[in-house]
Order: structure tokens, then sequence, then C-alpha cells
């Protein structure tokens, strides 16, 4: 496996690391004299403080991180790590979720064994200051959608998508996407952009109906996050299996006014059923 394979992949066990909450995982991806560098708070140094870090955040919020690599350029032992980042956050204390977003660098050193290890990380949130997540886990106390946008949500998600979908209409799915949508569907890798999601839903099985309806929106003026459940049945080896499951969906507010998918993550509540004959090796 070359450099730049081995550090994509790091780059990607780090973010599901931390989304599991799994600080063993973490610290094993992180060298001994490592700094992290967040905004609006002190430089952290060495692996027990960034540890403490960890575990300050975790009890606070569960939080959902995405990765949007941009550049990699490796020099000898040295790797610079470029992307963007956006994560949803629902505080363990309740009340709304909150979205940031940003860009980070992190700086990889190659070990004496050979192995990548994660050095130094510093990132920056896109967000007014007091509204970020992982510069001091604050909340977003002030969010607020108006009725007429928890309408306009309401109705994308529950009867728009799913007539799309049932419809296998790609073009009207992708229209209330975000061009920078990133989806993330159940038993499968992260789709990024419109061309990786257009390839995936062209050979999606038939859905032969589909329910979905909003358990809970939050969010203000410009972002929405909204969890629902799904109730469909799907055409699986040319027979209709049903299934159930739940989804979480963030929107961002175009300066359209039209409001647009920005990342999407759904999951089943049981394995699909598939008879042994036409199981995978």
């Amino acid at each position: 496996m070359s450099d730049r394979d081995t550090i994509t992949r790091r780059r990607e066990e780090f973010a599901a690391a931390l989304n599991r909450q799994d600080i063993p995982r973490l610290s094993a991806l992180r060298s001994d004299d490592c700094i992290d560098m967040p905004p609006n708070r002190p430089a952290i140094r060495g692996l027990d403080a960034i540890r403490a870090y960890w575990r300050e955040g975790f009890a606070q919020a569960e939080t959902r991180f995405t990765v949007l690599p941009e550049h990699l350029e490796i020099d000898g032992d040295i790797a610079v790590d470029r992307f963007r980042w956006a994560a949803e956050s629902a505080p363990l204390s309740g009340g709304a979720s909150v979205h940031d977003e940003g860009v980070c660098v992190w700086i990889w050193h190659r070990q004496s064994d050979g192995e990548w290890k994660l050095a130094q990380a510093m990132w920056n949130s896109d967000l007014p200051q007091g509204l970020t997540v992982w510069s001091g886990f604050a909340s977003a106390a002030n969010s607020a959608l108006s009725g007429e946008d928890q309408e306009t949500i309401r109705d994308l998600v529950e009867l728009q998508w799913t007539a799309a979908w049932i419809a296998r209409d790609v073009n009207k799915i992708l229209a209330m996407c975000s061009e920078d949508i990133v989806y993330m569907p159940a038993n499968n890798p992260v789709l990024r952009g419109h061309v990786e999601l257009r390839t995936w839903l062209e050979q999606f099985p038939k859905t032969l109906k589909f329910t979905q309806p909003v358990s809970n929106l939050e969010g203000d003026a410009n972002r929405a996050v909204a969890h629902a459940t799904f109730d469909a049945a799907m055409e699986v080896q040319g027979k209709s299996v049903a299934v159930v499951g739940k989804a979480l969906c963030t929107l961002r507010k175009e300066p359209s006014g039209k409001w647009l998918a920005q990342s999407v993550c759904w999951n089943f509540d049981a394995p699909i059923p598939v008879s042994p004959e036409n199981r995978p090796s």
C-alpha cells in the first residue's frame, strides 16, 4: 500500500473512531508528542491532555463527523493533509443539535517503525464564535426554525423525496441535494457529490413503497437537522421485502431561499434477508 493510500485510510479510521467515541483507537493513531490547536482555546499538548479533551467533548455531545479531503502532500517522513470537515452534535443534556463546519490541516509523521501517525492538528470553524462545536462545545440555544421553513422541510423529506425515490426520478432527487452532498447509505461507502450519488441511485433496487415521517426537526434560519424514520418495501431478488429504519438529514438554506439536503445518513433496523444461493461470497 502506498503512503498516500495509508494516510487516506488512517484519516477515515480516525473519523470513524471519533464518531463512535473510541478513545483507544484514536490514541493509537496519534503520536506520543501530538499537539492539537483548536479555535478559541490554547494548544493542547501531549496525548494525555488530548485524551482529556476528547473525554470533555464526548461527555457533552454525541457527534457525527465527516471529512472532505482537499489536498495531501507527502515529503519524506512528513505529510500535510488539508480537508474540510462538518459535524452534527446532539447535546447529551438535551436541546437543539449543533451544526459546525470548517477547514483543517493535519500533519502526519512517519514513525521509526514506518507507521504513519497524526502528530499535529489545527482547525477553524466557518461559523461565528459561540456557535461552534469542537472549540468549546457550545450549544445553539438561539436556534429556531420558522413555521414556514418547518413546513417546507417536512414537505421535502416526507413527500417530495419519497415520491421521487419511488418514481426513480434521479434528477429530482439530486435537485433536492446540494452540490457538495455527503450521502451515507446503509452498508455502503460514503458518497460525495452529485456524480457519485447519481451512479449509486441508478443501481439501487426498485422501491415499491416508501413513507418517511419526520420525528424531530430543529435548526435556524440557515441550517436544519431532520430526524426521520422510514417504512418501505424494496424489490430484492425478485421479491418484495419490507424494510424499516431511520435517517438523519442536515439541510442548508440557499441564498435563493430553497432548502437543500447537505448530508444524509440512514440505516436499516434489521439486515435485509438474502437467500443463501444469492448471498455474496
